[in-house]
């Protein structure tokens, strides 16, 4: 069945299939009239999204290659033609066109009382989207990928919806392998794509020569929804309530990709959880207090007040503000490290030292001038040589070898020098993630979840 060249009515629920395929080729597919052809590539993890895009396309799936990743291609002039008039957009990842790219006009269309805007959301979502983080942390995160005017325009389809959501825009960060003169993009297992030449891995070599450093992406954007109480309730909208949503479907077609689905429902708790869970506490008031925050430094207790407050008019809009002294701040402990996770995990704080104190800015509101007195800093060393801690362990056991998540944590418990306890994986994460922020490691694939990336140590930096 192609879906987009038969004719079905206004009240049609195949309307809600094609709000979804569009927007998943719009994120991860590609348009040709030279000849007339649409492809999609996933990872063998996601194969069973290309398996419904595919029911709706007709069309081929090929694989794995040798990067375990299938291919969908579809052949029709037909079929090529009523996806552009449908929204779809030739030659969408340079940057010339990806900033002209907006939301179709169709998916603000209802179907049975219900708008596509969700459906739409959900198939670029499974596109370019990702979900992070941690429930007991407090930093579960939606993110979605693209150029900046189409993500304000979907925010506000999306904020039309679910009214006083929590959002905000970054800037996309890559590893670029800088020598000489040439900048390359560097990719999974530390290959680069060099013009002429295809795709070549980095030699250690090729490392000491040249320098890996992490910068924005010139155009590319992400959109968060982020904080427990920002997820469940984007979760709730995004998935109709529903913890059985991967298997539903649509004259057999699923419109929602098994995977994130699955990880984000993992994380989040069933439905009777996440109504027991929709009272927020300090944690999920960050991200407020981040936005709010000006073009100045802040002190941590400015910043535990200034989240207070939040969490007083947040609980009092949900008739709890019985719970404030429950759930307001009481541990600066707590609240310092989890200000070092927004800050090397989610980018969205840097913090300087100046004497003995911890001062912090937004990067969403960043200081055009930073005083001498300030300086990044990061515990590594003092007078008395290295210091013990973790993140000195790590780049112990880095020299001369590239290691996993798990390895790492494996070789740090082996050394004994550290009680088991110290060693969480939560601690080790964020000290990975300090010394990423310094260039002090690399990963071989920023994109995928800190957990799974291969770390070295950049020679450069060094």
């Amino acid at each position: 069945m192609n879906l987009f060249t038969i004719k079905i009515s206004d009240s049609d629920l195949l309307w809600r299939v094609r709000a979804y395929v569009i927007a998943f080729l719009l994120a991860d597919g590609t348009i040709r009239t030279q000849p007339y052809e649409i492809s999609a590539t996933q990872k063998e993890r996601d194969k069973d999204i290309l398996i419904n895009i595919q029911k709706a396309l007709d069309g081929k799936i090929n694989g794995p290659d040798e990067e375990n990743k299938y291919h969908l291609k579809a052949y029709s002039k037909e079929l090529i033609l009523r996806l552009l008039e449908f929204g779809m957009v030739k030659a969408h990842s340079k940057e010339e066109i990806a900033v002209r790219i907006y939301p179709p006009d169709f998916v603000v269309r209802k179907i049975i009382g219900q708008s596509l805007v969700r459906d739409f959301v959900r198939g670029f979502f499974d596109g370019d989207g990702w979900f992070t983080g941690s429930f007991s942390r407090g930093d579960t995160s939606f993110k979605i990928l693209g150029p900046l005017n189409f993500l304000n325009s979907l925010k506000q389809l999306i904020l039309n919806e679910v009214p006083g959501l929590t959002s905000f825009v970054t800037n996309e960060r890559k590893q670029y392998y800088i020598i000489k003169d040439q900048k390359y993009q560097l990719f999974s297992k530390f290959t680069i794509y060099k013009k002429g030449y295809g795709y070549y891995r980095l030699t250690p070599l090729d490392l000491e020569k040249g320098i890996i450093k992490i910068l924005d992406h010139p155009w590319l954007k992400i959109l968060h929804f982020s904080g427990n109480l920002n997820t469940i309730r984007f979760f709730n909208w995004l998935y109709e309530d529903n913890d059985r949503f991967d298997i539903f479907e649509i004259q057999g077609i699923r419109i929602c990709g098994k995977r994130k689905f699955r990880k984000a429902l993992n994380e989040l708790g069933n439905a009777r959880f996440r109504r027991e869970r929709l009272a927020p506490n300090w944690k999920d008031v960050l991200f407020d207090t981040i936005l709010q925050m000006q073009p100045r430094f802040y002190k941590t207790q400015e910043l535990i007040d200034l989240s207070n407050t939040n969490l007083w008019y947040k609980l009092e809009s949900f008739n709890l503000a019985y719970l404030y002294d429950i759930n307001k701040v009481h541990n600066r402990d707590k609240f310092v490290e989890r200000l070092k996770f927004l800050e090397y995990l989610d980018k969205l704080l840097v913090s300087y030292r100046s004497g003995r104190d911890n001062y912090y800015y937004s990067r969403l509101n960043p200081l055009m001038e930073i005083s001498s007195h300030f300086t990044r800093y990061i515990d590594l060393l003092d007078r008395n040589g290295i210091k013990r801690n973790i993140k000195n362990l790590i780049m112990l056991i880095l020299i001369g070898k590239s290691m996993k998540f798990n390895n790492i944590i494996n070789e740090l418990r082996n050394l004994g020098i550290f009680h088991k306890h110290g060693l969480t994986p939560k601690n080790i994460k964020l000290s990975l993630a300090q010394l990423k922020s310094f260039d002090i490691i690399i990963a071989d694939d920023d994109k995928i979840e800190l957990e799974k990336q291969r770390f070295i140590i950049n020679t450069s930096t060094i």
